[in-house]
């Protein structure tokens, strides 16, 4: 068709030009001129010719494979040719799989905007290994929880992607919220999904979860498979998440980087969400009485166990890589510990308190000052008295950086009478190693 006549149309349109003029200046017949001045004077008709391919027979098989079980397009190949004689090649069910799958992406496309207190999108950004300023490399995972409707964000560095950690980071999301929505929308992953007994059109929810989403208020939905753009208001904090690679050696340790994921949590729910022109902040809390509260001591359950550590001979328990002093009467006992909050723990024997220690100091040997005396008195300085007790802690604390001992940091601080070089203390030393000398020629 001419396409330089439709410049002329508008001034047809406008009765300045008749069709005649239009085709006598075009250099081209009137009828072409009328058709492109009147199309609806010529109504396309349809093509009678029937269009066929060599795998029509096929297609409802190949789409079942396809929906029900995510069959490759190499393998549906491999099967037509194998049992159904197909004779075609690979290319033509690659592109037909292809093209199969874009319609049912475009299906789950159509934008609709959340209801107030309808739907969370949770999701794990992938791993990703963030160096510290002194070297060390933690490998750490970023979780991700949206409101849908005041796209509200809740984001936490976790360590593993276990299905403990995600009922923990669940509950902490929906307190940070206020509570939780009538759905939760999922990625397929294998905390929540059971892989073993589902296929690819009929999704099963692990048991656990499933009561989990029970006793939390909410109803599960999973992610559409060939459909990423259900979720797509989490992909996009995802590449917000991406921030965090710039503080590659800008943190000493993982209460730090812990500290750093806060602020940009905080930071992000006050920025303007660019699609809808609002501030998450400021649309969450006409979101808040929509939500559900929560029974947190319930959820607890699924992800607080009482582990039990056993005492060493030193009266220390290992706990995430740090140590604790108890007193020694414990010494071979199995404690539990139980986290009071995101800082500090408590210790126990069976139900009796023993002590608390803040998770957050850099040492890795902790004492209390009472543990400490206790530990020093049941070995080779029984016999020392309370003065020359404490000067051995002084001592010990300032040739290692690594203990901490809880009570007596603030003494050493401004103990301007001890020096580690004057003459007491190496009498002192020496003192302890003749009675120690003793002991032994005597047993």
């Amino acid at each position: 068709m001419r396409t330089d006549i439709n410049l002329k149309t508008n001034e047809r349109r406008n009765g300045s030009m008749c069709v005649s003029e239009i085709a006598r200046r075009m250099n081209c017949s009137w009828k072409t001129a009328d058709k492109i001045v009147h199309p609806e004077k010529y109504p396309k008709k349809e093509s009678k010719r029937k269009y066929t391919s060599i795998i029509d027979e096929y297609k409802d098989l190949i789409n079942q494979k396809v929906e029900t079980y995510g069959v490759t397009a190499k393998a549906i190949w491999y099967l037509l040719k194998t049992n159904y004689g197909y004779k075609g090649s690979y290319e033509t069910i690659n592109n037909y799989v292809k093209t199969f799958k874009e319609e049912e992406i475009i299906k789950a496309t159509i934008r609709f905007e959340t209801q107030k207190g309808y739907q969370i999108q949770v999701d794990w950004k992938e791993t990703l290994t963030l160096k510290s300023r002194f070297g060390t490399l933690y490998t750490i995972n970023i979780f991700l929880m949206i409101l849908g409707y005041s796209r509200y964000k809740f984001i936490k560095l976790t360590y593993d992607r276990k299905q403990q950690t995600l009922f923990e980071c669940l509950t902490n999301g929906f307190e940070y919220f206020g509570g939780t929505t009538e759905e939760i929308l999922f990625d397929n992953m294998r905390t929540v999904v059971d892989r073993a007994r589902s296929t690819y059109g009929n999704v099963i929810i692990n048991d656990k979860f499933n009561q989990f989403a029970k006793d939390a208020g909410f109803k599960i939905r999973c992610c559409i498979a060939f459909k990423p753009k259900t979720k797509g208001k989490v992909e996009l904090v995802a590449k917000i998440i991406n921030r965090l690679k710039a503080f590659n050696e800008e943190f000493s340790n993982e209460y730090e980087l812990d500290e750093i994921i806060k602020i940009l949590n905080e930071d992000i729910n006050n920025e303007i969400v660019q699609e809808i022109n609002i501030i998450p902040s400021d649309r969450h809390k006409k979101e808040t009485e929509y939500l559900t509260p929560i029974n947190a001591d319930l959820l607890s359950t699924y992800y607080i166990k009482e582990i039990t550590y056993k005492v060493n001979k030193d009266s220390l328990i290992s706990f995430h890589g740090r140590k604790y002093s108890v007193p020694t009467r414990f010494i071979g006992k199995n404690l539990t510990i139980k986290y009071i909050d995101e800082t500090f723990i408590a210790i126990y024997y069976i139900t009796d308190f023993i002590c608390t220690y803040d998770t957050t100091l850099d040492c890795v040997i902790n004492y209390k000052k009472e543990h400490y005396e206790e530990i020093l008195r049941s070995g080779e300085y029984k016999h020392l008295t309370d003065k020359q007790i404490e000067e051995i802690m002084f001592h010990n604390l300032e040739i290692s950086d690594d203990i901490w001992i809880d009570g007596l940091k603030a003494g050493y601080e401004n103990n301007n009478a001890y020096d580690s070089d004057n003459e007491s203390y190496f009498n002192l030393l020496n003192e302890i190693y003749e009675n120690k000398k003793e002991e032994e020629l005597n047993d």
